[in-house]
Parts: structure tokens; sequence; C-alpha cells
């Protein structure tokens, strides 16, 4: 298990397709020494399992193996040489939690389509001290008209028929 919490950064040497699978190599210094083969990494969220592992190289660097699977439902074969990778080791048992229990397992790719809503939100962020006051005060006052318009009113004028009458209105 994963926490989420990003421990280090890699560089990605090489990706090289083959028959229905990749390698993917990563320079990674910071990890590549506590390494061992069969062990799962995270590159950039995915688990991933370490093979090939170079602690001694220069720069010392990991390869792991992409199934088909890996390359249907992840981004990591769009990866070139260069890219910057996220790299974080399990969490042992017992270690405390930092961030959440993540799996790594990929079930799909989805895509970002709010980005034009994100940077309205971040220009508009720095005003929202003066806004959130009147914000209240808007939504206090905007609950109340809804209430009375579409249920205390029409809860009035219903009280004062007579209950036939009011189901054969209905």
């Amino acid at each position: 298990m994963f926490t989420g919490l990003i421990e280090t950064t890699g560089e990605v040497i090489s990706f090289t397709p083959g028959m229905g699978a990749a390698r993917l190599t990563i320079a990674a210094p910071a990890i590549a020494g506590r390494l061992r083969v069969g062990d799962s990494v995270a590159v950039s969220g995915v688990c991933l399992t370490a093979l090939g592992i170079e602690a001694e190289a220069f720069p010392p660097r990991f390869s792991a193996d992409l199934a088909a699977e890996t390359i249907a439902r992840t981004t990591l074969s769009r990866l070139e040489p260069g890219s910057v990778v996220n790299l974080e080791l399990p969490t042992p048992a017992g270690s405390p939690l930092g961030g959440h229990v993540v799996q790594g397992h990929v079930d799909g790719v989805g895509t970002l389509v709010g980005l034009g809503l994100a940077k309205l939100v971040s220009m508009v962020t720095p005003l929202a001290a003066a806004i959130q006051p009147l914000t209240i005060v808007g939504g206090i006052g905007f609950a109340a008209v809804v209430g009375l318009v579409f249920g205390i009113w029409p809860a009035a004028r219903a009280a004062q028929l007579d209950p036939v009458e009011a189901l054969r209105s209905e």
C-alpha cells in the first residue's frame, strides 16, 4: 500500500515497447539503492514491479515492465526520455500514514476538463474575504424566499381549504 505522498522524483531514461508490453527505465538516485527485484514502487501513482535494478549505475536506476493492460489504462506509455515522474515506495506495515491508503492499481484514465473554471476560481479567490459575508447573507435570504414561496405560503393557502375540495383540485 502507498500513502499517495511523493517520496522523490525520477527521470525516464527509456521507454521500450515490446510484444504487447513495454519496459520503462527510470533514473532514481534516491530510491534505487533500497529496491530489490520484485519490490513494488509507485511511478506517478501507478503500482509497478521493480526489475533490472542498477543501484551502482550512473545514474542509479530501475526498470519495470508494463503489461498491455497497464499501457491501456495509464498514461505511462506517453512518457518520453527526460520526463519527470513521481516515485513512492510502499508504506511498511505499522508505519504512520501521512496521506491516504492508496493501492496504485489503475482502473481507467480520465480527461481533465475543468481548467477554465479552476483558473477563474483562482482569480476570484483573493476577493473571497470581501465576498464571503455578502454570500452568506444572500444565501440565507434566498433560502428564506424559497421557503416562503414554495413552503409556507402554499401550506397556509391549503390550510384554508376544505379538505375534500383540496383533494378534488389535485
